[in-house]
């Protein structure tokens, strides 16, 4: 993985909040993907990819969509980063802000209200089934670390299915640790995983 800064992968120069990188997946093959924050406007292309990777997982259990409105309400409160190929978004990933939510992590842990206030949930990465294996998600993890650590947060969590050992893989190698396992979005188990900051 090599960031570049000088211009996007269609050749114009990266506007503010944008990042370009260059991907190999297997050593095989190189892309270059440009990273930057989500806008409204990009929500039904969200939808899209969100649906595209339901379709093609033979586990349901695997991925829980986020619902329309909350993916709304994150493009309007916290940090969404979209990866694009040229024009098309070919993954997003998701954020919360330090605020109170039912969707914060903290919750599920029991946290203290104050300190809870202050754990970042990184809510969700989805990556088109035609990129996956070019490390976006390992991007998009260290990304949203950075804005995590920014907003001055103490701790990120996030969470995943036991058996999506991908994503495991790649949490674990961003130096998250899995800390529990509950039943969330109606029933699903998942795995919680930490990271501290302070």
């Amino acid at each position: 993985m090599r960031p570049f800064s000088s211009r996007s992968n269609a050749g114009l120069p990266l506007r503010e909040g944008e990042k370009a990188f260059v991907l190999t997946k297997r050593i095989i093959h190189e892309r270059s993907f440009t990273v930057r924050p989500c806008v409204r406007r990009d929500l039904p292309a969200i939808l899209f990819i969100q649906r595209r990777v339901c379709r093609r997982v033979p586990d349901r259990s695997l991925y829980v969509p986020t619902p329309k409105q909350q993916v709304a309400e994150s493009l309007e409160k916290d940090l969404t980063l979209g990866a694009w190929r040229g024009r098309r978004m070919v993954g997003f990933a998701m954020m919360l802000s330090l605020r109170d939510t039912d969707r914060n992590l903290a919750h599920a842990l029991g946290y203290d209200p104050t300190y809870a206030l202050r754990c970042a949930t990184f809510d969700g990465a989805w990556i088109d089934p035609h990129f996956q294996g070019y490390g976006l998600q390992q991007v998009f993890c260290m990304e949203r670390e950075r804005y995590a650590r920014t907003m001055g947060a103490a701790e990120i969590l996030t969470c995943t299915s036991p058996q999506n050992y991908a994503c495991r893989r790649t949490l674990e190698k961003c130096g998250h640790q899995p800390v529990a396992e509950r039943e969330l979005f109606g029933g699903q188990r998942r795995v919680i995983y930490s990271k501290k900051l302070s």
